[in-house]
């Protein structure tokens, strides 16, 4: 489910499962996969930026006076047809998962069930990107995964961290 607000407000949630089971004819067992994912993600738009934090102008009277004569011409264009001004919007969004995955081994002939491997998956990530022009966008991030094994002979718990900006160029005006 996603939906976005009147506030500029954006809401995501999503459950993912899955499940795959193989038949093993000559050794007469099941393999059994299950994969159960939830996502929460939160995101927020702050339309012209720019004005907000003061960048390109000199004073907020010498702002609102382009502004004013910028709307009467900005009427004038779109009545001819041209591009409207493009928009500084600042987008923020963050996702948190938890995702579990496990593979068990079913013996038909035993009724045995034995875990093969299981991992145990929690991320955060975090972006914010920034439209400098029509073209050209900066994006910050910031990116947390943590695994925990479920069967301690697979593997060991293990944490990666990413962070970083990255900048965009979009060739298509």
């Amino acid at each position: 489910m996603r939906s976005v607000l009147d506030n500029n407000m954006m809401l995501n949630f999503r459950i993912n499962r899955t499940r795959s089971l193989n038949l093993n004819i000559s050794s007469y067992q099941i393999v059994e996969t299950n994969d159960n994912d939830i996502v929460i993600g939160l995101g927020y738009r702050l339309p012209d930026f720019n004005r907000i934090i003061g960048f390109g102008s000199n004073s907020m009277k010498a702002d609102r006076r382009r502004t004013h004569i910028n709307r009467t011409q900005q009427t004038q264009q779109d009545n001819v047809g041209n591009v409207p001004e493009f928009n500084n919007d600042l987008n923020i969004r963050v996702d948190i998962s938890h995702k579990v995955t496990q593979a068990l081994i079913r013996k038909i002939e035993d009724q045995f069930t034995q875990a093969t491997s299981g991992l145990k998956t929690t991320s955060i990530r975090f972006s914010a990107d920034y439209a400098l022009s029509r073209s050209l966008t900066l994006r910050a991030f910031f990116d947390k995964i943590i695994n925990m094994p479920l069967v301690s002979s697979s593997a060991y718990p293990t944490a990666n961290t990413n962070a970083g900006m990255s900048l965009r160029l979009n060739l298509n005006p």
